[in-house]
């Protein structure tokens, strides 16, 4: 799993909302890349756990430079959530909550 930085839940403007979970990630090495996320929501606890991953070379002779870097990746969570509901998400070890927003795009009446 990759070390993570910070995490941060972004609304769009739409109708319905849509969630998006920004996620910091470490690269501990030079050698260290961003490999992927994996992302499972448990909605009878109203709970979405994210897993990031990072590759590691495989190669016992490689010498990486020791810098630690980072990488951002904007992961979509959807528009199902029910309004007014409160939501964590949990990337690898780092919690964020959110309530779902309700539309804020009126409606026509006639």
């Amino acid at each position: 799993m990759a070390p993570i930085e910070s995490v941060k839940i972004n609304v769009a403007e739409s109708d319905p909302p849509q969630y998006f979970l920004v996620v910091v990630s470490g690269l501990p090495n030079w050698c260290v890349e961003f490999d992927n996320y994996y992302l499972e929501r448990l909605d009878e606890i109203n709970s979405i756990n994210v897993q990031v991953t990072n590759s590691v070379p495989t190669d016992p002779n490689l010498v990486c430079t020791q810098i630690y870097g980072m990488v951002e990746t904007n992961i979509p969570l959807g528009s199902d959530f029910e309004p007014g509901d409160e939501y964590t998400v949990i990337a690898n070890d780092v919690a964020e909550t959110f309530v779902a927003q309700w539309s804020t795009i009126p409606t026509l009446t006639r």
